[in-house]
């Protein structure tokens, strides 16, 4: 039976969806992207049509 490990790393930014930051399947790993978020919680994207885009 293919073995599923789920990581949950304290020291990554807290998660805003009820994702694992990693789960490795047998010999693959998976890991999650990192969306964009602001301190404390908030969400760093733009509304749409907003004139203000962040900066690279």
């Amino acid at each position: 039976m293919l073995e599923i490990a789920r990581f949950l790393l304290p020291e990554a930014p807290q998660r805003v969806a009820p994702f694992s930051h990693a789960v490795r399947a047998g010999n693959f790993l998976f890991v999650t992207g990192q969306m964009p978020t602001l301190p404390g919680g908030g969400c760093g994207l733009w509304r749409a049509g907003s004139s203000r885009r962040p900066g690279r």
